[in-house]
């Protein structure tokens, strides 16, 4: 309800303030130049109500009050204010984008192609900035290469990072294997189990490269560091300047002896059929007149 006070007394106009009580919300008047002034007071409940109006005097006039008596017939509920739940940070969301077990190609730019030239591609596909700090990457559980902590670099959103077998120690078999990645918690945060490599840079990969559980694609282009893709045209390592590297496709779950014979420097590529068999296939004599690469022999 609306109060309207009108202050008198001698020859000059009051100033100064009255204060409104009795009402379950109370409010103050500063009188204007007439000496009068208005507000509002608010009431919970219905009935008679008194209020009382107290001016505080100022230089020339006394502190004064007045009670007066008022029926009220309504009142205004102070609505209780809605409660905005808080809502949690977005999750951090990093997941094994590309993985390459056996590489054809000197993608860690070493000058050699072997087992550390395998990689595995990370990417923040979240919308927050994550530290890898804690977060480490693995084969498979409980056997095979010990696991590699990552180290304390953050990712933006949709940045990608690549390490190397030479620079994590994971060796991942061609016969088969998994790649996991745990969070710092221990938890398992992503993980692919892939089976037999068939040829050399084999990549497995996820299309579209968003961190989707059922996009994982066994036949992709290699691309580390980029975005992935099921072809290209020129196997090129990041920041590599010689595309012209020798290529040794061979298993690395071959013996060393096959390395010898068909890797450079020694076998440079050539198989020496000499140096697995010096004396012919079981001795036999090579057929005559077969026109091919190499003797045939019947076994």
């Amino acid at each position: 309800m609306s109060v309207n006070v009108k202050v008198t007394g001698g020859s000059t106009i009051p100033s100064g303030q009255v204060n409104i009580t009795g009402a379950n919300s109370n409010c103050t008047i500063t009188l204007s130049s007439s000496g009068t002034g208005s507000c509002s007071v608010r009431f919970t409940s219905t009935g008679t109500k008194t209020l009382t109006a107290a001016y505080v005097g100022d230089q020339t006039h006394l502190a004064s009050s007045d009670t007066e008596s008022h029926q009220v017939s309504t009142t205004l509920r102070t609505p209780t204010p809605t409660r905005v739940p808080t809502l949690p940070p977005p999750p951090p969301l990093i997941a094994i984008n590309e993985f390459v077990p056996r590489p054809g190609t000197d993608w860690n730019n070493d000058g050699v192609v072997n087992q550390g030239d395998e990689y595995i591609e990370l990417l923040n596909h979240g919308v927050v900035p994550v530290n890898l700090s804690g977060y480490r990457l693995d084969d498979e559980a409980n056997i095979g290469s010990n696991p590699f902590s990552l180290p304390s670099v953050t990712l933006q959103p949709g940045e990608r990072i690549v390490f190397y077998g030479s620079q994590t120690g994971l060796l991942l078999s061609d016969g088969g294997d998994g790649v996991r990645l745990l969070k710092p918690n221990g938890q398992l945060m992503d993980a692919y189990n892939y089976s037999v490599v068939y040829y050399p840079d084999q990549s497995f990969c996820r299309l579209p490269d968003n961190g989707g559980a059922d996009d994982w694609n066994e036949n992709c282009f290699p691309t580390p560091g980029l975005k992935n893709s099921l072809s290209g045209s020129i196997l090129r390592p990041p920041a590599r300047e010689d595309a012209s590297q020798p290529l040794c496709p061979i298993a690395d779950t071959l013996p060393e002896e096959f390395v010898i014979a068909e890797c450079a420097p020694f076998g440079n590529n050539i198989w020496n059929r000499l140096y697995w068999d010096r004396f012919g296939w079981y001795g036999e004599m090579p057929l005559l007149n077969v026109n091919v690469k190499w003797e045939v022999f019947a076994d």
